[in-house]
């Protein structure tokens, strides 16, 4: 099986190319996914998270309420630090879980993994496929899409890896400043290659 890492920076369209890569027939394992389902009610990462950051980020249901907790943990590094240091060995078990199941089945899997190049997880792939786009673009699309203050969307932009650092890790890059035809059309010639079992020069 290739396996694929997909990632971006918030705001350059990873989710749409995640979504185009499902709907075109690929699986596509998404790190946001199990993140969501272990905060959820009786999620597996409820009670260390409560632990860590109190009681206010809990809600009414039992579970993490998203925003409370971003709102704490995005206020300062090492508050940022102790949530992955939870979040992401929980991850990356269920990540090799599911993995194991995949090989049997498809010839092609992608993960969606925001923070791919930030945990050094690219010796993990065959390939990483950065989707780009340069920053002032991001700001645009964060505040249509979110509606944050100019303030919380640098803070957000501030806690990952710089884009232009990502583009020169990437194995693929696919320049998503234009329109989602032009950043479909650039994936399907990738697809193409991965189909024709070409490696990427």
């Amino acid at each position: 099986m290739i396996w694929i890492g997909l990632t971006g920076g918030i705001g350059t369209g990873k989710s749409t190319a995640a979504q185009y890569l499902r709907r075109v027939g690929f699986h596509v394992l998404d790190a946001d996914d199990i993140v969501h389902k272990s905060m959820g009610p009786n999620g597996d990462l409820v009670s260390s998270i409560v632990d860590q950051f109190g009681p206010k980020v809990r809600s009414i249901d039992g579970s993490i309420d998203r925003k409370k907790l971003g709102d704490v943990a995005f206020q300062n590094k090492e508050d940022l630090l102790k949530l992955e240091k939870i979040v992401h060995p929980y991850v990356q078990k269920k990540v090799q879980e599911i993995r194991k199941g995949l090989v049997k089945s498809e010839a092609i899997a992608f993960y969606d993994v925001p923070l791919l190049f930030e945990k050094n997880l690219e010796s993990q792939f065959d390939e990483t496929w950065l989707i780009y786009a340069p920053v002032e673009i991001q700001r645009s699309r964060i505040q249509i899409r979110n509606g944050w203050s100019l303030e919380e969307i640098e803070k957000r932009i501030q806690s990952q890896m710089p884009i232009d650092e990502k583009r020169k890790k990437a194995t693929v890059i696919f320049d998503n400043s234009k329109t989602e035809k032009d950043l479909f059309q650039l994936m399907d010639r990738e697809l193409q290659r991965l189909k024709n079992h070409q490696p990427q020069t």
